[in-house]
């Protein structure tokens, strides 16, 4: 919950015109949470790399997926606000699973 709630505030300050803004911004996000980061990589400012994991949560608690597009690319062609109100939901847990 904790990388999606921070995920939708940092697409709340962008303007959906730019890939690579919004991919960058969905990376800086997983960067800052430790159980995604990958040390064997680097960020472009010598931080830490960010790892599938990530990207792969994102598209399991979203999508129902265990991979996609370029999250960047998913974003941008969906739509931000779309994208922030499909986050909403997954807070809200209404995109879970029913149980079996």
């Amino acid at each position: 919950a904790q990388g999606l709630a921070a995920l939708d505030a940092a697409l709340a300050v962008l303007d959906g015109e730019d890939r690579e803004a919004i991919q960058n911004a969905v990376l800086d996000v997983g960067r800052g949470i430790p159980r995604y980061q990958d040390l064997k990589k680097k960020s472009p400012t010598g931080g830490p790399g960010v790892s599938f994991a990530w990207f792969s949560a994102l598209y399991e608690l979203l999508l129902g997926e265990k991979e996609g597009p370029r999250f960047g690319s998913f974003v941008a062609a969906y739509g931000i606000p779309e994208t922030r109100a499909l986050i909403a939901r997954a807070l809200a847990g209404e995109l879970a699973a029913p149980a079996a």
